[in-house]
């Protein structure tokens, strides 16, 4: 079990370092989200990895910051279910639009955390 939450963190870091280098794959990822009912898997991937998180949440040394990020993981699969096209769509049109500095930071933010679930391990 720990093994994967330490998984998920190497493959945050990693994300956030694509995120400081080629900006633009950012956007490209979020568009490929904005296609159709594409967010719905995205919610469905959200919801699972959290339920997985506060699962596995027991076997690690952080115990809290896991549960923190299972719990925020499971609320962003829910609300990507319930809230509407319409809204989710716009959220993330925001993201797509956002300067390169802010996107940097975002990439830092991603690393961030994955830095802590590996070390939460």
């Amino acid at each position: 079990m720990t093994g994967i939450v330490k998984l998920l963190g190497i493959y945050m870091v990693a994300i956030g370092a694509v995120y400081l280098v080629k900006t633009s794959i950012m956007k490209k990822f979020l568009q490929f989200w904005l296609q159709g009912k594409r967010y719905r898997l995205g919610g469905i991937v959200s919801f699972v990895l959290g339920v997985f998180l506060l699962i596995a949440s027991g076997s690690c040394q952080w115990r809290g910051f896991i549960v923190l990020m299972g719990v925020v993981s499971v609320l962003k699969g829910v609300l990507l279910f319930f809230l509407g096209e319409q809204k989710i769509k716009a959220f993330m049109q925001y993201f797509t639009k956002m300067s390169t500095a802010k996107t940097r930071v975002m990439g830092l933010v991603a690393m961030g955390m994955g830095v802590l679930l590996i070390y939460a391990v």
